[in-house]
């Protein structure tokens, strides 16, 4: 019995730092030796869910709840196996006795946050995280829970300080960072969303983080602006190209002009959100558009249409702004499908 704490730490030190099937494997090792040591059975249920095998980690949980009624952590386990489960109504219950033996743990009332929010009970989570929060001011994970209870409740205030205050504490927490980002996407602020996101995925690796699907979210949402734009050119060269004496077909120094401004304006908007993102923007961008055909499509009408303008300031011809009205109907079209295929993805999820 005396290598059981040690077995168990060592497997607790390999699940946190991911290597979760060499925990398993001491884990077992050393239950092979005495198989109702609670301490190891409760570690093992941490490894088995963390793996994402929560009905062998409840098996573990009660077993250790069963050699150690007394103990917390038996009970922590098992709401969280349960929880994973979908079986949210025994999670609550068993986070419940956990909560009731260890009032003031910040791992366990964390854990009955995640509990009872899972459960869909998010004021009763709210309260939870709070009360973690106030038992370890200095912990991060109480005051990440607390932005994302919130941040579910609709309150974007508590949730952004919340968010803030993570940050303080642990400036390198690339989930609150991504979360903050979203936060800022669902607010409209596409830029700060952005830099966001791709400074989440700088922090570290971007696991269980839907990183590519949010920036492509925010490349689409600022695309708006260009396609904006694009829709208004259409009428301001077309109008200055049929101004004067000359028609269209002739080259005109006014459809130059109003091609010309459209330019500028474009490569405002561009420079404006470019020039404070970071350097890894690229990369990240890139790989975003790779991955979502209809957004590279768009990206590719939107460069079509801008130039078009070029070719408008150097030929004079206000007659191909009907090259921008076609760009302007194509990009219309993919972002109905793209927005088609958001929705059903969204339902099947």
């Amino acid at each position: 019995m005396t290598e059981t704490p040690a077995a168990a730490q060592r497997a607790e030190d390999l699940r946190l730092l991911g290597r979760l099937d060499e925990a398993e494997r001491i884990a077992r090792e050393g239950l092979a030796a005495d198989p109702s040591d609670a301490v190891l059975l409760t570690v093992l249920a941490g490894v088995l869910r963390q793996a994402g095998r929560p009905a062998a980690a409840l098996q573990a949980a009660e077993a250790a709840s069963a050699a150690a009624p007394q103990a917390p952590d038996p009970h922590r386990q098992r709401a969280l196996a349960l929880s994973a489960l979908g079986r949210h109504e025994p999670a609550c219950e068993a986070s419940a006795v956990a909560v009731s033996l260890d009032p003031h743990g910040p791992i366990t009332l964390v854990a009955h946050a995640v509990v009872l929010q899972a459960a869909g009970a998010l004021h009763a989570a709210s309260e939870a995280a709070r009360w973690a929060v106030a038992v370890a001011p200095e912990e991060p994970a109480g005051h990440l829970l607390v932005a994302d209870i919130h941040h579910a409740l609709g309150d974007v205030r508590t949730a952004r300080l919340a968010y803030g205050e993570v940050l303080r504490l642990e400036p390198d927490n690339a989930v609150a960072r991504h979360d903050l980002a979203v936060l800022d996407m669902g607010r409209g602020r596409a830029g700060p969303a952005l830099r966001g996101l791709l400074d989440a995925g700088a922090l570290g690796p971007a696991d269980g983080l839907p990183l590519r699907e949010n920036v492509a979210a925010v490349l689409w949402r600022l695309s708006w602006y260009l396609r904006l734009v694009l829709f208004a050119s259409f009428f301001l060269v077309g109008a200055l190209g049929a101004t004067g004496p000359e028609p269209q077909f002739v080259a005109s120094n006014l459809a130059r002009i109003g091609a010309a401004v459209v330019l500028v304006v474009a490569g405002l908007l561009s420079w404006r959100f470019s020039r404070r993102l970071p350097p890894q923007a690229r990369p990240v961008i890139t790989a975003a558009l790779r991955a979502d055909g209809l957004l590279a499509a768009a990206a590719i009408l939107i460069a079509a249409g801008f130039a078009i303008h070029v070719a408008i300031v150097v030929t004079g011809y206000g007659v191909l702004v009907f090259g921008v009205f076609g760009v302007v109907v194509a990009l219309f079209a993919v972002t109905v499908t793209a927005d088609v295929r958001a929705r059903r993805r969204r339902k099947r999820w």
